[in-house]
């Protein structure tokens, strides 16, 4: 396997890190590039036909614009990545949250979405295309801030030492996710939000260690600004949130200069449904809860989303295939604590070697000085 080192030499030999910004924006585009032919190409409605049964009976025709204009090719693209959970995405965006159960769509994102466009303009097609736009550009600053994070992690002040953050950015644009990445969804604003919020998280951790505390205090507060709105895209953001509970238990000063605003952020959604749904003359059964949170609720009741609840039976077949990708996390994971931990010792980890090439690089026990 190739020690970082020889990585790191073989991405210099092309010049990728001469100008790792452009070269990241140039895999970005072609990447993307590709994806939209494989679109195009899929012949069909596709798999399914929720968006185009949903246009129908909302009015809106397939044909609106006219076939082969530009306008017509935008908005193909735009309904052929509007399934699955885009479907529900778009229709809160365009008339709010009417049902409880689409509470389990991240209201963030939903309002943002909806903001974009007039009342006037809100149709799906317009706001499908608004979404696919929308997430490809959340995409390629997620890439960039990745980038950055990598660096001020690793502290890869030297061209030779920017091999892991230009990894993990290239990585991330080539993500399992696919085209699911660039549909009107939450995913790519959350990956921008969260990984902003951890950037700005350590760069005032830099700031902290060269005594500029003003700094370091307001970057805490931007911090908890992303990842609470990062949580009200999705609700995975809450375990960012364990950043500053650590800051937390080291002082009752951090936890009301970063967890305060964090929390009370995370909770102006929560409000908005328990009016609608628990001041009712019938209230609903999560309302009487220690916790009353409908998110928790509608997550379990309506989509069985619980823990190990997933793992049955009839979902094996989606098990294997994403045990290859479970499988080189583990192993590169292990390998790389392996490597960086002193309590551990310099051999190879005691599990079966796979044949491949493990794509984030570590240390080998060879190579230390």
């Amino acid at each position: 396997m190739p020690t970082s080192r020889e990585m790191a030499s073989a991405i210099d030999s092309i010049g990728m890190l001469d100008r790792p910004i452009y070269t990241l924006t140039k895999c970005f585009c072609l990447w993307k590039a590709v994806l939209l032919l494989i679109i195009l190409a899929s012949p069909g409605p596709g798999y399914d036909t929720s968006t185009a049964l949903l246009l129908s009976s909302d009015g809106e025709g397939p044909g609106n614009p006219a076939a082969g204009s530009m306008g017509w090719l935008i908005s193909h693209v735009g309904l052929r990545l509007a399934r699955w959970d885009s479907i529900y995405f778009l229709k809160i965006a365009q008339r709010g949250y009417l049902f409880e159960q689409e509470w389990a769509f991240g209201y963030g994102y939903t309002r943002f979405l909806s903001f974009l466009l007039p009342e006037s303009l809100r149709s799906l097609q317009n706001l499908a295309v608004t979404g696919v736009l929308l997430s490809n550009l959340c995409h390629y600053l997620s890439v960039l801030v990745l980038y950055r994070l990598s660096q001020a992690t690793f502290n890869s002040n030297r061209k030779n030492y920017n091999v892991i953050p230009f990894l993990a950015a290239a990585l991330h644009i080539v993500t399992p996710a696919g085209a699911f990445i660039s549909a009107p969804n939450g995913e790519a604003a959350f990956s921008f939000l969260n990984f902003l919020g951890y950037y700005v998280f350590i760069t005032a951790l830099n700031d902290e260690r060269q005594g500029s505390y003003c700094m370091r205090d307001l970057k805490f507060l931007s911090a908890g600004a992303f990842f609470a709105a990062a949580t009200s895209v999705r609700s995975n953001g809450l375990l960012s949130g364990l950043l500053f509970v650590y800051d937390a238990v080291s002082g009752l000063h951090q936890i009301i200069t970063h967890g305060l605003l964090w929390h009370v952020i995370r909770r102006l959604a929560m409000y908005v449904a328990y009016k609608d749904f628990c001041l009712a003359e019938d209230p609903r059964p999560w309302c009487n809860r220690l916790f009353p949170s409908i998110y928790a609720w509608v997550q379990s009741y309506y989509w069985n989303v619980g823990f190990l609840r997933y793992w049955t039976f009839s979902n094996i077949p989606l098990l294997c295939i994403a045990a290859p990708m479970i499988i080189i996390l583990v192993y590169s994971g292990v390998r790389v604590w392996a490597n960086l931990l002193p309590i551990l010792p310099n051999c190879e980890p005691d599990i079966i070697r796979l044949p491949v090439v493990v794509l984030v690089p570590g240390i080998e026990p060879g190579d230390r000085e």
